[in-house]
């Protein structure tokens, strides 16, 4: 009688997921073949496949820091930062390394989801959001000249990676558009 073997975490994937099977080899003669499988699990794939959840609390992020994440279909990462007391200027940064990632932020409410964040990133390209303080009353609401935390929310809804930067830039002048050529004359009235 057969002993089942236990269970394996692939057969936690839905058979839709699984990879198709390599075609039948004949044996060899004299020889028995057995299926080899080649298997390549990353850190962040085999806390997947164990079916670990991220932590519920917030990352802390350090400005001009880059972190790089991975969040499975349907899951979320929660980050934080610090904002000092003299930061003007804070820019923040998703850049898509695959799949298809949003980010949520917010300075008044944790883990900011759609409906509570200030600012929503949801494209599929890098994005870069400035916050100027002073400028717009969402930034850093408790005022000026005290520290503020930003609240994001990294949604994976198909899942991927990305990486996420804060970076303070107080002090950076950015270069000013060329100014925009005169329009051209009005065309002669007609005869």
């Amino acid at each position: 009688r057969k002993v089942p073997s236990p269970p394996t975490p692939f057969s936690r994937l839905s058979q839709d997921s699984r990879p198709p099977a390599a075609p039948a080899m004949p044996p060899a003669r004299g020889r028995r073949r057995t299926p080899a499988v080649l298997c390549i699990v990353t850190a962040a794939s085999s806390a997947l496949l164990a079916g670990a959840q991220f932590p519920d609390e917030e990352i802390l992020l350090a400005l001009g820091r880059t972190r790089s994440v991975t969040v499975p279909q349907d899951s979320q990462v929660y980050f934080a930062v610090r904002v000092p007391a003299n930061t003007t200027l804070l820019e923040v940064e998703l850049v898509p390394l695959a799949g298809d990632l949003d980010m949520d932020l917010s300075f008044t409410t944790p883990r900011p989801q759609p409906e509570t964040a200030t600012w929503s990133l949801v494209d599929r390209a890098s994005e870069r959001l400035l916050l100027p303080r002073g400028a717009d009353p969402r930034v850093c609401p408790a005022g000026p000249g005290r520290p503020c935390t930003l609240h994001m929310t990294v949604s994976g809804f198909v899942g991927g990676a990305t990486t996420v930067t804060a970076r303070d830039l107080t002090g950076v002048e950015f270069p000013l558009p060329p100014p925009m050529p005169p329009p051209p004359p009005p065309p002669p009235p007609p005869p």
